[in-house]
């Protein structure tokens, strides 16, 4: 019986995939968490096999939390669930140690596939993100100045932009104010940008964040 940890802030999130996992015969919900934080504390007192995290712009980021479960318990497999079809995004995942990334776009079936087969040691990636990736290979895509950021670099670009202050920032991701500062110093320098208005327009315009 492959056992499953459910990770969402969103209750209708959360519920909805416990029902898809649910109905597996082969599978079975053995926890149901609503942050980072209380995911961690799951998985060291409880076995499981596979965790679904669903990214959340609140607590620790996604990848922080994929890099503390692989180095807690290195054979657990971990899904990413989310609403982001961005390659890049999900490219960051799988190399933190994600085995597998799925959107909202992926079919019940598919899912419980997508379960499956990372349990047997296996990726799963949506088929809209193999479709980019298929298509950025042929095309030999030119990559982003963002593409260039470390995945700490790249948090912090993202709540810039979201327009969180570099004391709310420090504090979220546990870091002290120059350690922030220093970074966003570097991914300034990257970017070739001098002001936070530049940092958001390009982060629309590369739909990192949404319209505000």
């Amino acid at each position: 019986m492959i056992r499953v940890l459910i990770e969402s802030d969103n209750d209708i999130v959360r519920k909805g995939l416990a029902s898809i996992v649910g109905e597996a015969k082969d599978m079975e919900v053995s926890g149901e968490v609503e942050t980072y934080s209380q995911t961690i504390r799951a998985i060291e007192k409880q076995a499981f096999d596979v965790v679904i995290l669903c990214p959340t712009s609140r607590g620790k980021s996604a990848v922080d939390t994929v890099k503390t479960i692989k180095e807690i318990k290195p054979d657990l497999q971990i899904i990413i669930f989310s609403a982001d079809s961005d390659i890049n995004k999900a490219i960051r995942m799988i190399k933190a140690g994600a085995d597998g990334y799925l959107t909202i776009e992926t079919s019940s079936e598919r899912f419980v596939e997508g379960v499956r087969k990372v349990c047997d040691g296996g990726k799963q990636l949506a088929t809209v993100l193999l479709k980019k990736l298929v298509f950025d290979q042929d095309g030999e895509r030119e990559k982003k100045p963002h593409e260039a950021l470390s995945d700490r670099e790249f948090e912090v670009f993202r709540m810039i932009a979201e327009g969180h202050k570099v004391n709310d920032i420090a504090a979220e991701l546990c870091l002290s104010n120059k350690t922030i500062s220093t970074y966003r110093t570097r991914l300034m320098q990257k970017l070739e940008m001098e002001s936070n208005t530049e940092l958001v327009k390009y982060a629309i315009k590369n739909a990192i964040i949404g319209e505000l």
